[in-house]
């Protein structure tokens, strides 16, 4: 009815303020600004705030009723559209949630690739490393690594779009915890052979699934200090025409 009413008077001049984006900013991980302008935002709050808990419900339901597809596929869906209507409204615990309850769809077994699709879209929508941190949510490496692995040597044969859980893991690396750069060395070493095709298997995985956003301390102890020199000797000499080496240039640069 608001809305309507902002319709009908689009002609006339209105005064409206940013009062009620400045009272719930601080509730939010992130909410759009603009929203708060117009002249129904106190009924688009209630709106959204119902939309919001019908989605978790849906979630939740869906979930323990063993029905991924169409029920959780639905829901995954209407969250993607509530993120993109409205952001990351939701606080941070719930964005940790969210976040963890994602993942977790994503490396299921048996569940149909529709739904996992819908859940690496809304995981790509959901992490951004302005918003989260690992101190937020942690994730576990070792499902999302065999997931892709198996998917990229063709162990699984589901149609789950590879591009965009590659994209989601490039996002989602920087919540695996402190320890598991070393532990995903210690999987990878194995590839390292610099005349063989197994060091692009090896150059790839680690370019996928390293974290590199780190204090300068946490490197020294978990971090670069694990693998830069071997990297780095790899770079200066070693006689390299192939096409792992293009990538060594831009892990050095993150």
């Amino acid at each position: 009815m608001a809305r309507q009413q902002f319709q009908a008077n689009m002609g006339s001049s209105m005064y409206t303020t940013c009062e009620g984006y400045l009272k719930t900013r601080g509730k939010y991980k992130r909410s759009k600004r603009w929203l708060s302008l117009l002249p129904y935002f106190s009924e688009l709050e209630i709106e959204a705030d119902a939309r919001f808990a019908q989605i978790k419900a849906g979630l939740g339901i869906s979930t323990l009723a063993h029905e991924p597809y169409p029920g959780l596929a639905l829901w995954l869906n209407e969250a993607i559209s509530y993120v993109r209507d409205f952001s990351l409204r939701f606080t941070p615990e719930e964005h940790a949630e969210l976040i963890l309850f994602t993942y977790n769809v994503i490396t299921e077994a048996d569940i149909e690739a529709i739904v996992i699709d819908k859940a690496i879209e809304l995981l790509s929508e959901i992490i951004d490393s302005k918003w989260i941190r690992r101190k937020d949510v942690t994730l576990p490496w070792r499902p999302i690594f065999d997931l892709y692995c198996k998917l990229l040597f063709k162990e699984d044969e589901r149609p789950i779009n590879v591009e965009g859980l590659h994209d989601a893991i490039i996002c989602l690396r920087e919540l695996f915890p402190l320890t598991a750069t070393k532990e995903i060395l210690d999987e990878i070493r194995p590839y390292i052979a610099v005349f063989d095709t197994s060091m692009e298997r090896f150059v790839h995985l680690f370019s996928m699934f390293i974290p590199l956003n780190m204090t300068a301390d946490e490197h020294k102890r978990y971090g670069a200090g694990l693998w830069f020199d071997e990297l780095w000797h790899f770079f200066n000499f070693v006689e390299m025409n192939s096409s792992w080496e293009a990538e060594l240039p831009a892990i050095f640069a993150s």
